[in-house]
């Protein structure tokens, strides 16, 4: 084997590598968005009586990724069984007009970095 054909395959394997790190970075890219939903949670502090004694789902939108999104709305999907869950079968689907517990109000812009909290009632 000849230098020249050394060089080559040092080559060949160094772009190989590049474009599967390109590829990996492309598909990474982007705004990442993790929810998550936590039910029967309370509010407390100074709150007016109307929100006293009321049971809220929690609600937070987390932008991992590296561009911003917006967030245009908030649903809700009800499954009877995992069984159902997996064949796509909902039960009921909601949309929530207006998140309770003063959050930013819908659409919101969410960053890089940032996160979103709301509450249903």
């Amino acid at each position: 084997m000849k230098i020249t054909d050394l060089a080559a395959w040092w080559g060949a394997i160094i772009a190989t590598m590049v474009l599967v790190w390109d590829m990996y970075k492309w598909k990474r890219s982007g705004s990442i968005i993790n929810v998550s939903a936590s039910p029967n949670m309370q509010a407390i502090g100074n709150l007016p009586n109307s929100m006293k004694n009321k049971k809220y789902i929690k609600v937070e939108i987390a932008n991992i990724g590296n561009r911003k999104t917006t967030i245009t709305h908030l649903v809700m999907f009800h499954y009877k069984s995992l069984f159902r869950k997996i064949r796509g079968k909902k039960d009921k689907s909601f949309f929530v007009a207006t998140p309770a517990l003063f959050p930013p109000p819908l659409p919101y812009v969410i960053e890089p970095g940032e996160r979103w909290l709301g509450g249903i009632e």
